[in-house]
């Protein structure tokens, strides 16, 4: 059995997401003080947003931490040190397109790039798109990795 320590390295957590979220509070606090001036009822809604924001993040983050990090280096550590790495390729380029796929806020975006056209651009069309566009990029950057390709040739042309 695995000995996992969930809170382990929280305090860390709790520091990033803190350095992460305090310029956007100086920023509203600057907005609120000299120019929007809101009722403090709405300053005070906006600060228990931030509150669970905060909160949401730390919890988040965390979980990323103890549970798909671990399971991410064994995979990637395994599949490393396969004989035949080219088959990384076709792997990073499926696992990039599912990923962006399934991505909630990619839909979001999607459907409001459909309303704000008219229907010109279609949501699926941009769907694909950017998710064969992702796919691309990830399997590219699997062939720079495997390949020893120098990153200049991929960012120069």
């Amino acid at each position: 059995m695995m000995d996992v320590k969930i809170f382990y390295g929280f305090g860390d957590v709790l520091f990033e997401v803190a350095m992460a979220l305090i310029p956007l509070l100086l920023f509203f606090l600057f907005f609120q003080i000299f120019m929007l001036k809101m009722p403090f009822k709405r300053v005070k809604d906006i600060f228990i947003g931030l509150i669970f924001t905060f909160l949401g993040l730390s919890f988040f983050l965390q979980g990323v931490h103890v549970g798909f990090l671990p399971v991410g280096r064994e995979i990637g550590d395994t599949v490393g040190d396969w004989n035949h790495q080219w088959i990384l390729i076709p792997v990073g380029f499926l696992l990039g397109f599912v990923a962006t796929f399934a991505e909630p806020a990619v839909r979001v975006l999607n459907t409001e790039v459909d309303k704000v056209t008219s229907g010109y651009i279609p949501s699926t069309l941009m769907l694909y798109t950017l998710s064969i566009g992702v796919a691309i990029s990830i399997a590219l950057a699997m062939a720079r990795i495997i390949y020893g390709i120098p990153l200049w040739n991929f960012i120069l042309p």
